[in-house]
């Protein structure tokens, strides 16, 4: 039993543990637990036995210890899959374990559940579906311009972001209409993203026609794309130039992009965009983020809607900054609105959106509200 199930680990994309070897080194341990308790780990009802002492142990309010247990119950959904896709005859039998689990899984921690089930359904779509999926994203869809853009190279300003008479060339590729200005009229406002205000009680006013831009970060979406081709390694800084970067060769080397390289644009951008008001806002930055979040979370998993465990009075206020958000991730290919208000994000791109949240949710510059998310 336990060398089937290594095996069928090695042919998973998608396992519980980090690796083949730290899951089958915790089913050990649980099948050391059957062994005490007397139980069958081939058979349902002794494997339900086991879930039960599962959680009699995990029982608690402890953040470490759910934790823990959400990680055996992980490796318990793998092994009862294994058995639904192995068994001789009627492995049916195992389907109301395999959905007790999972029920008990979403609700210790909805938040990794929803990512985990997001990743593992975009995983089963035909991969070149997915590239396709991915390709169509407007972040995605205009590096290539991006690279012609820039060329062999091409200057960029101090903090190595794209100079003021660039910005209405960068700014076009993501259909925003904005120029580089130096100074600002006696009359002018900063632009929205730079300075969102504290409450927006009414419907946002209409962006300007061309926002007029003293630096790139004043324009929205633009400073996040920026980043992340950087990051993704398709843009280089060298001195005062940016330069096509080390994955740019295999991006421009077919039609549609390196699946890998183009999830990792699309994760970081989807990152980048959640956090800008957490990290731009003193106001009730951190709680925008985590209704943004909890929004996002809800339109990879309409079934599992995953809510925040604490209310605010402020809530409904900000629902305006929320909406922005929102709509940036829209805008950007990776959010479809619904006609009652919410939104979804399409199959082929739930992986990637997935991996954003994970970086938002497991990075260093995270919301202080994260942990509110249930």
């Amino acid at each position: 039993m336990l060398r089937g199930f290594e095996a069928w680990l090695g042919q998973q994309e998608v396992i519980a543990a980090p690796s083949v070897d730290d899951e089958v080194a915790a089913f050990r341990g649980l099948l050391r637990v059957c062994g005490q308790l007397g139980v069958d780990p081939g058979d349902p009802d002794g494997l339900s036995e086991l879930l039960a002492a599962v959680l009699d142990v995990g029982d608690g309010d402890d953040a470490e210890q759910l934790g823990a247990t959400a990680a055996v119950l992980a490796v318990v959904a793998d092994y009862v899959c294994f058995q639904l896709s192995t068994s001789e005859g009627d492995g049916t039998a195992w389907e109301p374990l395999l959905r007790l689990v999972q029920e008990v899984l979403a609700g210790l921690d909805p938040a990794s559940y929803v990512l985990s089930q997001a990743v593992a359904a975009a995983e089963q779509l035909d991969p070149e579906e997915r590239r396709a999926a991915l390709a169509a994203t407007l972040i995605v869809a205009k590096v290539g311009d991006l690279l012609n853009w820039i060329g062999p190279g091409r200057q960029v300003a101090p903090s190595g972001g794209v100079r003021r008479v660039d910005i209405a060339a960068a700014a076009g590729m993501l259909n925003v209409s904005a120029i580089g200005v130096n100074g600002r009229r006696a009359t002018e406002q900063p632009a929205e993203l730079s300075e969102p205000g504290l409450f927006e009680l009414d419907e946002p006013a209409a962006a300007p026609a061309t926002i007029r831009a003293m630096s790139m970060g004043e324009v929205p979406v633009l400073p996040h794309w920026w980043e992340a081709l950087h990051t993704a390694e398709l843009l280089e800084r060298a001195g005062t130039r940016v330069r096509p970067g080390p994955a740019a060769a295999a991006w421009l080397a077919e039609d549609l992009p390196p699946e890998d390289i183009a999830m990792d644009v699309i994760g970081l951008v989807t990152a980048g965009i959640l956090l800008d008001e957490a990290q731009r806002n003193f106001y009730f930055g951190d709680r925008v983020t985590a209704l943004a979040i909890a929004r996002v979370l809800r339109a990879l998993s309409p079934d599992h809607p995953i809510e925040l465990s604490t209310t605010s009075p402020f809530d409904d206020i900000l629902a305006v900054r929320t909406l922005r958000t929102l709509g940036y991730l829209e805008q950007v290919g990776v959010l479809e609105p619904s006609g009652d208000g919410s939104f979804t994000v399409p199959s082929a791109l739930r992986g990637a959106v997935a991996h954003g949240l994970l970086l938002v949710l497991d990075g260093d510059a995270e919301p202080d509200e994260d942990e509110a998310l249930n």
